[in-house]
């Protein structure tokens, strides 16, 4: 299961690369694999007794469940780089 987690994390643009490196940054690369084998254990249990097709989140997940959450991260980035911010919600949507 360790091997198919590092497997996992080879594909660009997929949820479980994006909870990887959430997780990297606060518990270290183990912890992180052992948490991403979970999680595909916990989809393969769903997967098999729900017997429906596995669906990927995708990687921008978390910054669309969390707009504003994602939006003030970064604009304390871009404070932290020296730069001023001034956000203003564009009409397209």
């Amino acid at each position: 299961m360790i091997q198919a987690a590092h497997a996992a994390l080879k594909c660009k643009g997929t949820y479980l690369r994006t909870v990887y490196h959430r997780l990297v940054q606060r518990r270290g690369h183990k912890k992180a694999i052992v948490a991403i084998t979970q999680k595909i254990l916990k989809a393969a249990y769903y997967i098999l007794s729900k017997r429906e097709p596995y669906q990927d989140l995708g990687g921008n997940y978390f910054p669309q469940r969390h707009t504003q959450q994602f939006l003030n991260r970064m604009c304390r980035r871009f404070s932290q780089l020296g730069y001023q911010v001034s956000l203003t919600p564009s009409l397209e949507i």
